[in-house]
């Protein structure tokens, strides 16, 4: 939470009482200009207030440009918010009341730590008074989001591991609750306003709260691209009409949906012709066929930085860099999402498809959907409507490609968090679609989690139903009120205390090789004897082992994301070297240890007080090296 200490160099052998004397001598705007300086962070300022009775007056009086200083340089996004909202405010009392909010924080994050290490997915109800916050104060997510990113980032790999493993999931939440309230203001836009590239920024976003995404630098990489096709369109039409009009009036295009082309047909041929060479030619920019459904290909800042995509991702780009061209494209559904191109100054021209995932040519109509060579989709559906889409479908339809991308990623590696994500974000979407609530609930269930919030969506619906679908959702809550009671009333389960016997060879943070299956490891827990259902022991082929069930058996980290349950005989330890930097790739690594340190990982609290030997144990293994 400290900011970077400035060091001093070593030349400066003055004594701290000269150095307070000859500060002091100085006039008091030059003392505030060195405040100011980037390199003097809120800290020092902080410090220098308190060393003595004259410089806390100098800092604290008629001193306001230097805490307004040090707020922008410490939170800029807070700072930019507050801006927008008053420009005369008391900057060092807004810096207290930061603090203030980071304090909060953090006694919020150590009073729901035990529940989230209990909970392999995380209840957000814990963080409730966080919403509270941020609806009370709409600077706080800034202040809080901001701190998180800074816990999460502290540039040590080694150290801190359970501290940022819970400040990745309060980050989740925050994150998401700020999106919440932005999808849902971009939603009351009217269809004007409403544009792709935003949506799906939102979408990207949501999928990725542990960075920083900007829409506006989305926007401004979508200017470059349509500068660069400007470039080339000088090349081969020089007297194009848009090279009469201002750089400040075509960026205006890029901030709202065109009513129609600003071009004839000709015109806008030429722009879209160019568009295809700069995109395709030029810059690579393709659709990806294998690997078809990997999480990454949905989201727009990753494809824009891969030049690779889905059919969805790849036509909100060209749509977005055609319309700061001038020309107006429309989202289509023919199996995928296409862009249709018609001309509304010569409508006797026949409309066009445009499919950057299919090689970006132009498309007639009748050469779609692969009735002759040159179109269509591998995963297209033969039925589909073939139909113009708003804004909001087609984030709806994206979002459920990164659905299916996190059921895959669930399949892979057991973790969910990619899925709950997107199901969540299918629920802000449409809090109406029973189905999606039905998905999400059966994910909430699974992991224990309340599904109050769903239950209140569907009873603030039933009236407006038809009838067929309000008995399904009769039927879904009868579901809810069966198999779920309130899980949050229920006390924290206790864990068991394992103390190593003669027969455990190994401890809780040991990193291993499995010489079976040739994977690297670490022990996050152990049975003196396998506890696993005989029908997996049979699957697993334990009765072929050596010592079959009847030994140690651990569950272990693998780096690939999952977690196995491994027989002791099959497990060797390894030299740190080996090990170092293995196991960090993992997401559940905080949730068992705080650090990595000379070839083993360091329990937390939590996890000591159910192995309280094994780290003993670590240490005189790991001493012999």
């Amino acid at each position: 939470m400290a900011d970077d200490v400035v060091p001093v160099p070593s030349h400066f052998k003055f004594k701290m009482d000269q150095i307070g004397a000859n500060i002091l001598a100085l006039p008091p705007e030059i003392i505030r200009a060195v405040l100011i300086l980037p390199n003097i962070s809120l800290n020092d300022v902080i410090s220098v207030a308190q060393t003595c009775q004259k410089m806390n007056a100098l800092v604290s009086d008629d001193c306001n440009d230097v805490w307004r200083a040090k707020h922008r340089q410490r939170w800029p996004d807070a700072n930019k918010e507050l801006l927008s909202i008053s420009a005369e405010l008391d900057w060092q009392s807004e810096c207290k009341r930061a603090f203030h909010l980071i304090g909060m924080t953090v006694k919020l994050m150590e009073e729901v730590w035990p529940k989230v290490y209990m909970e392999s997915e995380v209840c957000y109800s814990h963080f409730a008074p966080l919403r509270k916050i941020m609806e009370e104060d709409q600077t706080a997510y800034f202040y809080i989001k901001d701190f998180l990113l800074k816990s999460e980032r502290d540039g040590n790999l080694y150290s801190n591991l359970s501290q940022k493993y819970l400040a990745k999931r309060v980050l989740r939440y925050v994150r998401q609750e700020y999106l919440t309230k932005q999808w849902k203001l971009f939603k009351a836009l009217p269809d004007d306003k409403q544009l792709l590239e935003v949506g799906a920024s939102y979408v990207s976003q949501w999928c990725q709260p542990l960075i920083e995404l900007p829409t506006n630098e989305l926007g401004m990489y979508l200017d470059s691209l349509a500068d660069c096709v400007l470039e080339e369109l000088g090349q081969s039409v020089p007297d194009h009409p848009i090279f009469s009009i201002s750089l400040e009036e075509r960026r205006k295009w890029g901030k709202e949906t065109l009513a129609s082309d600003l071009w004839d047909a000709r015109h806008c041929m030429s722009i879209l012709h160019a568009m295809d060479y700069v995109l395709i030619d030029r810059l690579g920019f393709h659709g990806t066929r294998e690997n078809y459904h990997h999480r990454e290909n949905y989201l727009i800042d990753v494809v824009v930085s891969m030049h690779q995509g889905v059919p969805i991702t790849l036509n909100i780009i060209v749509e977005s860099v055609a319309r700061r061209l001038g020309v107006r494209t429309e989202p289509w559904y023919r199996g995928h999402l296409v862009l249709m191109w018609q001309s509304d100054k010569n409508p006797e021209l026949r409309h066009v498809f445009l499919d950057l995932f299919n090689g970006g040519r132009l498309i007639r109509p009748e050469a779609y959907m692969g009735v002759v060579e040159g179109g269509g989709c591998p995963y297209r559906v033969p039925h589909c409507p073939k139909r113009r889409v708003t804004v909001i479908e087609v984030i709806e339809r994206l979002t459920a490609g990164v659905e299916v991308a996190g059921r895959m990623s669930m399949r892979s590696n057991g973790h969910s968090t990619y899925l709950r994500s997107a199901l969540e974000l299918m629920f802000v979407i449409n809090p109406r679609n029973l189905t999606h609530i039905l998905h999400l609930a059966r994910l909430y269930m699974l992991f224990n989690i309340s599904v109050s919030e769903l239950i209140d969506s569907i009873m603030s619906t039933m009236d407006d139903l038809p009838s067929d679908v309000h008995s399904h959702a009769e039927n879904i809550l009868r579901m809810f009120k069966v198999y779920l009671p309130d899980p949050e009333g229920k006390p924290l389960p206790v864990p068991q205390t394992r103390v190593s016997t003669p027969g455990v060879k190994y401890a809780v943070g040991m990193s291993m090789f499995h010489k079976q299956y040739n994977y690297l490891c670490v022990i996050t827990g152990w049975d003196p004897k396998c506890t696993a259902t005989e029908t997996w022991k049979q699957e697993m082929g334990v009765q072929c082992l050596k010592h079959k069930d009847n030994q140690p058996f651990y569950n272990v980290l693998v780096p690939d994301g999952t977690t196995r349950y491994a027989a002791q005989e099959n497990l060797e330890p390894l030299e740190g070297k080996d090990s170092l930097n293995t196991f960090n790739v993992h997401p559940d690594v905080g949730r068992y240890f705080d650090s990595y340190i000379n070839g083993y990982y360091v329990p937390n609290a939590l996890k000591m007080a159910e192995y309280p030997n094994d780290l003993n144990v670590c240490k005189k293994f790991y001493g012999k090296k």
